[in-house]
């Protein structure tokens, strides 16, 4: 066994981890920064014409998937498919109109109907342009500002982590906890593998609470606690694995041993003696320490 320990021996270190939290929110448009991207649209369709509609759509449009194909959404779109503030007003325009600025989650459409179908509303040749709210400045600040206001309650002991992720008032989306942080773990409601960051929030005090500005959002994190690295030892994982078999009735044991890929065979009474039992055990690795054997159960588990 000492040998099988050996060869596995990095799989029964302890690894150093932490424990803590990650507060925060991304970047969303305000109501001001959907009003700019109106202006925008309105100006645009100002000037928009079936002629044009193409050449304006590569110009300015911030739909990924059509915006080349000069806001084409192809031979005939289901309109069942799309949101349905466009849906709906594609079914109530003229075809061949130029329709909008018509606002969505995404931001604001101009829609030019090309051509309907006679014999289902719901189809349609549609172009559309669409122009996203860039989200300014003001409304960053906005959000950071927020954060940093509860990172201060969270300095002077006004509120706790605990308080700030369960508590309504702090309405952010990302409220993360996590108990077995490693530092090859991607971060909690950030979702990257930031090896600065990482190494950083490892670094910091129990209790310290660092700020993330990423380009999509603002976060606080913070490190409640922390296990240190232990390299393990023969007697340590003996140990363990003695206290385990210890406290393990045998109807776990038996479940234990099928899940490892044993085969089950009945045992008569008498046919076996204490000792052949015992060995048979030991020529089976994967539960090496295993010594008792249960009067009253007739079932030995044999590799």
């Amino acid at each position: 066994m000492q040998e099988r320990f050996n060869s596995k021996k990095d799989t029964y270190n302890t690894q150093n981890t932490i424990s803590g939290y990650v507060i925060g929110d991304e970047y969303t448009a305000s109501s001001k920064d959907f009003e700019e991207a109106k202006k925008k649209a309105e100006e645009i369709m100002k000037t928009a014409t079936s002629e044009n509609f193409a050449a304006k759509a590569k110009e300015f449009s911030k739909d990924p998937g059509s915006a080349q194909n000069g806001g084409s959404l192809g031979d005939e779109v289901d309109l069942t498919k799309l949101v349905p503030e466009f849906s709906e007003a594609v079914k109530k325009a003229e075809k061949g109109k130029i329709v909008g600025p018509v606002k969505t989650q995404f931001g604001y459409h101009i829609i030019y109907v090309q051509d309907k179908n006679a014999n289902n509303p719901n189809l349609a040749k549609v172009s559309h342009i669409l122009i996203l709210p860039s989200i300014s400045q003001e409304t960053k600040n906005a959000l950071i500002k927020r954060l940093d206001d509860v990172k201060a309650e969270l300095d002077s002991k006004k509120v706790t982590w605990e308080q700030v992720e369960t508590q309504g008032r702090y309405n952010f989306s990302v409220k993360e906890k996590f108990k077995t942080l490693t530092k090859n773990d991607s971060i909690p409601g950030i979702g990257k593998n930031d090896t600065a960051l990482m190494d950083k929030l490892f670094a910091s005090k129990t209790g310290e609470i660092l700020t993330q500005q990423e380009e999509f959002g603002y976060f606080l994190l913070g490190k409640t606690g922390e296990v240190a690295f232990k390299e393990a030892t023969f007697a340590d994982v003996k140990e363990r694995i003695d206290d385990f078999f210890d406290n393990i009735t045998p109807e776990e044991l038996y479940n234990l041993a099928l899940s490892c890929g044993f085969e089950e065979v009945d045992i008569e009474e008498g046919d076996m003696e204490e000792d052949d039992v015992n060995r048979r055990i030991d020529e089976v690795g994967d539960l090496p320490y295993y010594r008792k054997i249960s009067e009253d159960h007739s079932k030995l588990l044999a590799s």
